[in-house]
C-alpha cells in the first residue's frame, strides 16, 4: 500500500485499482491474486514520471493526465503485477482515468484486445507507441 503523498493519486489510487480488480476479475473471471509488493506502485511512479518528461507534455491543450493513462495501462500490462487479469485491469484503470477527464477510446472489442496482446507480448515495445494509439482513438463524452 502507498504511504505518504502520491502525486498520481488526483487521477488514480491503488485502493481504485485494487476495487477496479475485484470487479474486473467478478465480471469476466480468472484467478485472483494479489499484486506483486510494491508493483502497482511502480507502474504509477513510472506512468506519472512519463506524464513529467514527456515532450507531448509541452505541447498547448495537453491534457494533465493523458500520457499517465496511457503509460500506466503499458506498465501495469507489462510488468504483470497479478497472477491474471493484468491487461483487463490495465485496460480499466487507463479508462477510470480518462473518463474523469470525460475521455473515451472509440474502438472495437477486438481492436482493444488486440492492441493489449501485443503489449503483453512486448511487441509494443513503449509507452509512447500507447499514446499515439490511445490519442488517434480519443472521443469526448462530455
Amino acid at each position: 500500500m502507498s504511504t505518504g503523498y502520491q502525486p498520481w493519486a488526483q487521477w488514480i489510487g491503488v485502493e481504485t485499482i485494487a476495487m477496479l480488480y475485484v470487479r474486473v476479475m467478478d465480471t469476466w473471471g480468472g484467478a485472483r491474486s494479489d499484486p506483486k509488493p510494491g508493483c502497482i506502485d511502480a507502474a504509477m511512479g513510472a506512468a506519472y514520471n512519463a506524464e513529467l518528461y514527456s515532450p507531448e507534455n509541452d505541447q498547448e491543450g495537453f491534457v494533465s493526465g493523458l500520457i499517465f493513462a496511457c503509460y500506466l495501462l503499458f506498465y501495469l500490462t507489462s510488468k504483470h503485477c497479478y497472477i491474471d487479469g493484468n491487461k483487463r485491469i490495465a485496460w480499466a484503470c487507463m479508462t477510470f482515468v480518462l473518463l474523469n477527464f470525460g475521455l473515451t477510446i472509440k474502438a472495437s472489442e477486438d481492436e482493444v484486445v488486440e492492441f493489449c496482446l501485443a503489449i503483453s507480448k512486448g511487441e509494443i515495445e513503449n509507452g509512447a507507441s500507447v499514446v499515439s494509439w490511445v490519442s488517434e482513438k480519443l472521443v469526448s463524452v462530455a
